[in-house]
Protein backbone atom coordinates (compact mmCIF):
# COMPACT_ATOMS: atom_id res chain seq x y z
CA UNK A 1 0.00 0.00 0.00
CA UNK A 2 1.19 3.69 -1.32
CA UNK A 3 1.46 6.16 1.29
CA UNK A 4 0.44 9.64 0.49
CA UNK A 5 3.14 11.53 2.54
CA UNK A 6 1.82 14.74 1.02
CA UNK A 7 -1.32 14.15 2.70
CA UNK A 8 -0.23 12.85 5.89
CA UNK A 9 1.77 15.87 6.29
CA UNK A 10 -1.50 18.27 5.58
CA UNK A 11 -3.49 16.64 8.10
CA UNK A 12 -0.91 16.51 10.72
CA UNK A 13 -0.19 20.36 10.44
CA UNK A 14 -3.92 20.79 9.95
CA UNK A 15 -4.41 18.92 13.26
CA UNK A 16 -1.57 21.10 14.90
CA UNK A 17 -3.21 23.96 13.78
CA UNK A 18 -6.74 23.01 15.05
CA UNK A 19 -4.65 22.38 18.51
CA UNK A 20 -3.32 25.64 18.34
CA UNK A 21 -6.53 26.96 17.91
CA UNK A 22 -8.54 25.33 20.08
CA UNK A 23 -5.84 25.75 22.86
CA UNK A 24 -5.96 29.57 22.27
CA UNK A 25 -9.61 30.21 21.61
CA UNK A 26 -11.43 27.49 23.77
CA UNK A 27 -9.02 25.71 25.91
CA UNK A 28 -7.21 29.04 27.91
CA UNK A 29 -10.65 30.53 27.70
CA UNK A 30 -12.33 27.50 29.83
CA UNK A 31 -9.62 27.13 32.02
CA UNK A 32 -9.71 30.75 32.84
CA UNK A 33 -13.52 30.14 33.35
CA UNK A 34 -13.12 27.21 35.55
CA UNK A 35 -10.34 28.65 37.86
CA UNK A 36 -12.28 32.17 38.14
CA UNK A 37 -15.23 29.40 38.98
CA UNK A 38 -13.02 27.77 41.35
CA UNK A 39 -12.11 30.99 43.13
CA UNK A 40 -15.66 31.83 43.32
CA UNK A 41 -16.58 28.84 45.05
CA UNK A 42 -13.42 28.87 47.34
CA UNK A 43 -15.08 32.39 48.43
CA UNK A 44 -18.45 31.22 49.27
CA UNK A 45 -16.88 28.50 51.00
CA UNK A 46 -14.87 31.25 53.08
CA UNK A 47 -17.49 32.92 53.65
CA UNK A 48 -19.79 30.13 54.57
CA UNK A 49 -17.33 28.84 57.04
CA UNK A 50 -16.51 32.69 58.72
CA UNK A 51 -20.90 32.70 59.18
CA UNK A 52 -20.81 29.42 60.55
CA UNK A 53 -18.17 30.17 62.77
CA UNK A 54 -19.86 33.64 63.32
CA UNK A 55 -23.32 31.71 63.99
CA UNK A 56 -21.17 28.91 66.35
CA UNK A 57 -19.84 32.10 68.10
CA UNK A 58 -23.23 33.57 68.69
CA UNK A 59 -24.29 30.30 70.07
CA UNK A 60 -21.93 30.01 72.11
CA UNK A 61 -23.05 33.66 73.85
CA UNK A 62 -26.37 32.73 73.74
CA UNK A 63 -25.69 29.77 76.23
CA UNK A 64 -23.65 32.07 78.46
CA UNK A 65 -26.07 34.29 78.82
CA UNK A 66 -28.71 31.98 79.12
CA UNK A 67 -26.91 30.53 81.65
CA UNK A 68 -25.93 33.45 83.30
CA UNK A 69 -29.71 34.28 83.13
CA UNK A 70 -30.45 30.90 85.03
CA UNK A 71 -27.80 31.77 87.59
CA UNK A 72 -28.99 34.95 88.51
CA UNK A 73 -32.71 33.54 88.92
CA UNK A 74 -31.56 31.00 90.78
CA UNK A 75 -29.92 33.66 93.18
CA UNK A 76 -33.32 36.35 92.96
CA UNK A 77 -35.31 33.03 93.83
CA UNK A 78 -33.51 32.05 96.18
CA UNK A 79 -33.06 35.53 98.10
CA UNK A 80 -36.78 35.56 96.87
CA UNK A 81 -37.44 32.33 99.09
CA UNK A 82 -35.01 33.45 102.08
CA UNK A 83 -36.87 37.09 102.42
CA UNK A 84 -40.25 35.42 102.56
CA UNK A 85 -39.04 33.20 104.97
CA UNK A 86 -37.86 35.47 107.12
CA UNK A 87 -41.44 37.64 106.57
CA UNK A 88 -43.43 34.56 107.81
CA UNK A 89 -40.63 33.97 110.69
CA UNK A 90 -41.56 37.20 111.85
CA UNK A 91 -45.10 37.69 111.19
CA UNK A 92 -45.38 34.00 113.37
CA UNK A 93 -43.02 35.23 115.77
CA UNK A 94 -45.48 38.75 115.67
CA UNK A 95 -48.99 36.09 115.76
CA UNK A 96 -46.97 34.07 118.21
CA UNK A 97 -45.92 37.48 120.67
CA UNK A 98 -49.78 38.67 120.72
CA UNK A 99 -51.62 36.08 121.31
CA UNK A 100 -49.23 35.08 124.09
CA UNK A 101 -49.91 38.97 125.19
CA UNK A 102 -53.99 38.47 125.07
CA UNK A 103 -53.09 34.99 126.65
CA UNK A 104 -51.25 36.67 129.74
CA UNK A 105 -54.23 39.25 129.86
CA UNK A 106 -56.63 36.98 129.81
CA UNK A 107 -54.77 35.36 132.80
CA UNK A 108 -53.96 37.89 134.50
CA UNK A 109 -57.93 39.40 134.56
CA UNK A 110 -59.31 35.83 135.31
CA UNK A 111 -57.29 35.60 138.32
CA UNK A 112 -58.54 38.56 139.43
CA UNK A 113 -62.02 37.76 138.31
CA UNK A 114 -61.23 34.37 140.68
CA UNK A 115 -59.99 36.19 143.41
CA UNK A 116 -62.55 38.74 143.79
CA UNK A 117 -64.66 35.97 143.51
CA UNK A 118 -63.33 33.71 145.84
CA UNK A 119 -63.40 36.36 148.49
CA UNK A 120 -67.24 37.44 147.43
CA UNK A 121 -67.69 33.61 147.87
CA UNK A 122 -65.62 33.61 151.37
CA UNK A 123 -67.76 36.28 152.52
CA UNK A 124 -70.91 34.59 151.74
CA UNK A 125 -70.19 31.55 153.02
CA UNK A 126 -69.01 32.69 155.70
CA UNK A 127 -71.88 34.86 156.51
CA UNK A 128 -74.65 31.76 155.28
CA UNK A 129 -72.74 29.19 157.07
CA UNK A 130 -72.56 31.05 160.28
CA UNK A 131 -76.28 31.76 159.95
CA UNK A 132 -77.40 27.60 159.08
CA UNK A 133 -74.51 26.97 161.99
CA UNK A 134 -76.60 29.18 164.41
CA UNK A 135 -80.12 27.57 163.20
CA UNK A 136 -79.44 24.51 163.41
CA UNK A 137 -77.28 24.08 166.76
CA UNK A 138 -80.46 26.28 167.99
CA UNK A 139 -82.51 23.67 166.94
CA UNK A 140 -79.92 20.94 168.14
CA UNK A 141 -79.35 22.36 171.64
CA UNK A 142 -80.59 24.64 174.27
CA UNK A 143 -76.95 26.56 174.13
CA UNK A 144 -76.70 29.42 171.52
CA UNK A 145 -74.03 28.60 169.06
CA UNK A 146 -71.17 30.71 171.21
CA UNK A 147 -71.65 28.50 173.63
CA UNK A 148 -71.57 25.19 171.81
CA UNK A 149 -68.07 26.58 170.36
CA UNK A 150 -67.06 26.89 173.24
CA UNK A 151 -67.84 23.17 174.43
CA UNK A 152 -66.68 21.94 171.01
CA UNK A 153 -63.52 23.60 171.10
CA UNK A 154 -63.31 22.12 175.09
CA UNK A 155 -63.77 18.82 173.38
CA UNK A 156 -61.12 19.43 171.23
CA UNK A 157 -58.74 20.25 173.69
CA UNK A 158 -59.87 17.09 175.97
CA UNK A 159 -59.23 14.39 173.43
CA UNK A 160 -55.51 16.34 172.60
CA UNK A 161 -52.75 13.76 172.07
CA UNK A 162 -50.44 13.03 174.24
CA UNK A 163 -47.50 13.72 172.61
CA UNK A 164 -48.31 17.67 171.77
CA UNK A 165 -49.71 17.55 175.14
CA UNK A 166 -46.12 16.67 176.80
CA UNK A 167 -44.68 19.49 173.89
CA UNK A 168 -47.15 21.99 175.36
CA UNK A 169 -45.95 21.34 179.04
CA UNK A 170 -42.71 21.11 178.14
CA UNK A 171 -42.83 24.83 176.46
CA UNK A 172 -45.14 26.13 179.32
CA UNK A 173 -42.36 24.73 182.36
CA UNK A 174 -39.27 26.41 179.86
CA UNK A 175 -40.69 30.09 179.18
CA UNK A 176 -43.31 32.10 181.05
CA UNK A 177 -45.84 32.34 178.00
CA UNK A 178 -48.43 34.21 178.04
CA UNK A 179 -51.54 31.75 177.31
CA UNK A 180 -53.65 33.41 174.55
CA UNK A 181 -57.17 32.57 174.09
CA UNK A 182 -58.88 34.57 170.52
CA UNK A 183 -62.53 34.25 169.84
CA UNK A 184 -64.72 35.62 166.82
CA UNK A 185 -67.19 36.45 169.78
CA UNK A 186 -67.22 38.15 173.20
CA UNK A 187 -66.87 36.02 175.93
CA UNK A 188 -68.63 35.98 179.71
CA UNK A 189 -66.36 35.95 182.65
CA UNK A 190 -68.25 32.79 183.50
CA UNK A 191 -67.41 31.21 180.05
CA UNK A 192 -63.32 32.70 180.88
CA UNK A 193 -63.06 30.93 183.55
CA UNK A 194 -64.33 27.86 182.62
CA UNK A 195 -61.48 28.12 179.96
CA UNK A 196 -59.26 29.32 182.29
CA UNK A 197 -59.34 26.17 184.77
CA UNK A 198 -59.97 23.77 182.01
CA UNK A 199 -56.67 24.66 180.20
CA UNK A 200 -54.99 24.73 184.06
CA UNK A 201 -56.33 21.53 184.82
CA UNK A 202 -55.39 19.73 181.25
CA UNK A 203 -51.73 21.36 181.25
CA UNK A 204 -51.59 21.32 185.69
CA UNK A 205 -49.64 24.79 184.72
CA UNK A 206 -50.79 28.21 186.53
CA UNK A 207 -50.21 30.89 183.99
CA UNK A 208 -51.79 34.14 182.99
CA UNK A 209 -54.58 34.35 180.12
CA UNK A 210 -54.71 37.14 177.96
CA UNK A 211 -58.61 36.86 175.96
CA UNK A 212 -59.23 38.77 173.02
CA UNK A 213 -61.73 38.73 170.58
CA UNK A 214 -60.76 38.93 167.08
CA UNK A 215 -62.74 39.42 163.49
CA UNK A 216 -60.13 37.09 161.24
CA UNK A 217 -61.30 33.92 162.66
CA UNK A 218 -64.64 34.88 161.42
CA UNK A 219 -66.52 32.10 164.15
CA UNK A 220 -64.37 30.37 166.55
CA UNK A 221 -62.07 29.92 169.26
CA UNK A 222 -58.12 29.71 169.15
CA UNK A 223 -55.41 28.68 171.88
CA UNK A 224 -52.17 29.72 171.44
CA UNK A 225 -49.15 29.03 173.58
CA UNK A 226 -45.56 29.88 172.24
CA UNK A 227 -45.47 28.48 168.63
CA UNK A 228 -48.77 25.68 169.45
CA UNK A 229 -52.13 26.12 168.95
CA UNK A 230 -55.14 24.36 169.46
CA UNK A 231 -58.08 25.85 168.05
CA UNK A 232 -61.79 25.09 166.07
CA UNK A 233 -62.99 27.61 163.91
CA UNK A 234 -65.10 28.13 160.24
CA UNK A 235 -62.08 29.68 158.77
CA UNK A 236 -61.05 25.53 158.45
CA UNK A 237 -64.00 25.03 156.64
CA UNK A 238 -64.17 27.84 154.61
CA UNK A 239 -60.28 27.11 153.39
CA UNK A 240 -61.85 23.32 152.24
CA UNK A 241 -64.75 25.24 149.87
CA UNK A 242 -61.71 27.78 149.21
CA UNK A 243 -59.33 25.10 147.77
CA UNK A 244 -62.09 23.00 146.09
CA UNK A 245 -63.63 25.90 144.35
CA UNK A 246 -59.75 26.76 143.50
CA UNK A 247 -59.28 23.62 142.21
CA UNK A 248 -62.17 23.71 140.01
CA UNK A 249 -61.59 26.94 138.62
CA UNK A 250 -57.72 25.90 137.89
CA UNK A 251 -58.84 23.22 136.36
CA UNK A 252 -61.18 25.26 134.04
CA UNK A 253 -57.65 27.57 132.88
CA UNK A 254 -55.58 24.64 132.69
CA UNK A 255 -58.62 23.29 129.85
CA UNK A 256 -58.38 26.82 128.26
CA UNK A 257 -54.84 27.13 128.26
CA UNK A 258 -54.42 23.68 126.77
CA UNK A 259 -57.32 24.63 123.99
CA UNK A 260 -55.30 27.75 123.04
CA UNK A 261 -51.90 26.51 122.81
CA UNK A 262 -53.29 23.75 120.36
CA UNK A 263 -55.02 26.40 118.15
CA UNK A 264 -51.27 28.18 118.37
CA UNK A 265 -49.86 24.69 117.58
CA UNK A 266 -52.38 24.20 114.25
CA UNK A 267 -51.99 27.96 113.54
CA UNK A 268 -48.09 26.70 113.17
CA UNK A 269 -48.30 23.87 111.27
CA UNK A 270 -50.81 25.30 108.97
CA UNK A 271 -48.17 28.27 108.15
CA UNK A 272 -45.35 25.79 108.14
CA UNK A 273 -47.42 23.61 105.45
CA UNK A 274 -48.16 26.63 103.04
CA UNK A 275 -44.70 27.79 103.52
CA UNK A 276 -43.94 24.14 101.96
CA UNK A 277 -46.25 24.33 99.27
CA UNK A 278 -44.61 27.69 98.16
CA UNK A 279 -41.62 26.23 98.40
CA UNK A 280 -42.35 23.15 96.30
CA UNK A 281 -44.33 25.36 93.61
CA UNK A 282 -41.64 27.59 93.45
CA UNK A 283 -38.85 24.94 92.69
CA UNK A 284 -41.38 23.07 90.23
CA UNK A 285 -41.43 26.58 88.40
CA UNK A 286 -37.49 26.68 87.97
CA UNK A 287 -37.35 23.19 87.31
CA UNK A 288 -40.27 23.68 84.27
CA UNK A 289 -38.46 26.48 83.17
CA UNK A 290 -34.75 25.05 83.17
CA UNK A 291 -36.16 22.10 81.11
CA UNK A 292 -37.86 24.88 78.42
CA UNK A 293 -34.54 26.66 78.55
CA UNK A 294 -32.61 22.94 77.39
CA UNK A 295 -34.91 21.99 74.56
CA UNK A 296 -34.79 25.76 72.92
Amino acid sequence: MKVDWFTLIAQIINFLILLVLLKYFLFDRIVRIMDRRKEKISQKLEEADQKKAEAEQELQEYHRKQQELEEQKEEILAEKRKEGEETKKKLLEKARQEAEGLRNQWIQKFSQEKEEFLNDLRREAGQQIYQISHRVLSDLADSDLENQIVKTFLKRLDNLESDREKEIKKTLGENKHKILVRTSFKLTNEVKEEISDRIQKRFSKTHEFDFQQSDQLKIGIELKIGEHKISWNINQYLDTLEEKFREKLEEQEMVKTSESAKTQEDDKKAGEIHGSNDSGREKSESESQQKNAGED
